[in-house]
């Protein structure tokens, strides 16, 4: 089992050709292995996304994303060095992010959800670490010893990297692990003022108000707002090792022990968007991993599997744009019962209310998010998962023509092709898979298309054809008043 214990003070770079791994930070394992830095988020309200967390599971330190029950881990990043912290704007667009990747001291970088365009933002001698968003994604605070006064300050600067300013300008002692709250009046941190043990303090984004929160006997870092703005998770010091997760309210007061792990360790806590779950890191299992909870603590469960350290969980927010109820052209039922691999399906809407929303690189985008469709009458209900990998943009990739699925081998499912773009959506799919039966007339049938955060809606019912144990045919169904329950 490998443990941790706190240090007083964070790990410089210039510690690292001391035996200390690319990726250091404030908390130390005892069988050598160091851990990055650790940063501290504020969980912006929406949808809840993938989760980004970081893993040397393939040799050196990377950004990888997953789905949060934790299927479909993706890898973003690929260098020699280190690429860690990962934070999720608002909007759910972009990853911001520390790396050494340049050979300098960390630097701050921020990249597409996708991995793609992944630029380099601060420039310095000394690290620059634990990067987090403003709720309307113009500015980035961060942690950072340019100064060169061996303490690590809070500084703000714009989402460009240009006009970083010194925001904490506390002397003598470190303050780290910003995280920014939802509704940007807020920055929550973590400092080791002189006589004061690591805790956990808030100011206002321009360093005024500065305000102690935990004030305890032992040491508390990591702080993650809530959704709403009204709790924050953190991490405490239980005992030398075992830290637990808390939550408290934006004042301070209210201190829970969520987590009650009195012989291992749980840290690094982030809310989902909803405000429904915390991801966090424990070692319980015998290495570091990803785990979940629900808020008040209850159903704890390890979303990766590693033998590596898996760590710094964050959850992407995606706003979406609703769902939209539009009319359907037709729509197609058919088996065969002898052979059940003959089953048929197939929708088509023409409806203007057909649109690809924020479009590209947005949470509307499925070859980020991935997507289903769903078929539904009174006999059956069936959910067709429509991974991401098998989506492709219309045309050039970022023009925003719309979006195409294709499984022609039926190797995710049934469904075998998706097209969504203005006015057109059309699904098709068929084989044994299909779950739609035809012992009884299935009208009204529902469908619903999700692809990435939004939902399009269509009943079709009214003008039906029906042959039992044939086929279902349906066309020129208005749109429906609402999507299926």
């Amino acid at each position: 089992m490998r443990k941790f214990t706190l240090h007083a003070k964070p790990i410089r770079s210039s510690d690292r050709g001391k035996g200390i791994p690319a990726w250091v930070g404030v908390v130390v394992i005892a069988t050598g292995l160091s851990t990055p830095w650790i940063p501290a988020y504020g969980a912006f309200p929406g949808v809840n996304g993938r989760i980004a967390f970081s893993s040397d599971r393939d040799g050196s330190v990377e950004i990888y994303t997953m789905n949060p029950d934790g299927t479909d881990q993706m890898r973003l990043t690929n260098t020699a060095l280190s690429s860690a912290n990962p934070a999720w704007s608002s909007d759910g667009t972009k990853i911001v992010f520390d790396s050494n990747r340049d050979g300098n001291a960390a630097e701050i970088y921020v990249m597409n959800a996708d991995g793609t365009e992944q630029t380099r933002l601060t420039n310095q001698f000394l690290d620059d670490l634990d990067p987090t968003w403003s709720p309307d994604s113009t500015k980035i605070a961060f942690s950072s010893v340019r100064d060169f006064d061996a303490h690590f300050e809070i500084y703000v600067m714009n989402a460009d990297g240009s006009s970083p300013t010194n925001v904490s300008r506390d002397i003598g002692g470190f303050d780290f692990e910003p995280a920014w709250s939802p509704d940007g009046a807020t920055i929550a941190f973590v400092s080791d003022r002189p006589g004061v043990n690591l805790q956990v303090w808030a100011m206002s984004p321009d360093g005024t108000g500065q305000l102690n929160l935990t004030n305890a006997a032992t040491n508390d870092q990591w702080p993650a707002w809530s959704p709403d703005g009204g709790k924050i998770a953190f991490t405490r010091l239980m005992a030398a090792d075992n830290n637990d997760i808390f939550v408290m309210n934006a004042d301070g007061s209210g201190q829970t022990n969520l987590t009650l792990n009195a012989l291992e360790n749980d840290f690094a806590p982030a809310w989902s968007p909803d405000g429904t779950q915390i991801a966090f890191v424990s070692d319980r299992d015998g290495n570091f991993e990803i785990y979940t909870m629900n808020a008040d603590g209850s159903g704890q469960l390890r979303r990766t599997n590693d033998p590596a350290a898996d760590l710094f969980p964050d959850w992407q927010p995606l706003a979406g744009s609703g769902d939209r109820l539009v009319s359907g052209r037709r729509a197609f039922l058919a088996l065969r019962p002898a052979d059940p691999s003959g089953k048929r399906l197939r929708v088509v809407s023409r409806d203007q209310g057909v649109d690809v929303g924020a479009g590209v690189g947005s949470a509307d985008d499925p070859t980020l998010a991935g997507g289903t469709l769903r078929v539904v009458s009174a006999d059956f209900d069936s959910t067709y998962a429509l991974p991401r990998e098998r989506w492709r943009h219309v045309g050039r990739s970022g023009t925003g023509n719309g979006f195409r699925y294709v499984d022609t081998e039926g190797t995710a499912g049934p469904i075998t092709a998706v097209l969504l773009k203005k006015g057109t959506l059309r699904a098709a799919g068929s084989g044994s898979l299909l779950g739609h039966s035809l012992a009884s007339d299935p009208n009204p049938v529902g469908v619903v298309l999700t692809a990435g955060a939004r939902r399009f809606c269509m009943t079709f019912g009214g003008t039906t054809t029906f042959a039992v144990e044939r086929r279902f045919a349906a066309h020129d169904a208005p749109a429906p008043t609402a999507c299926p329950p």
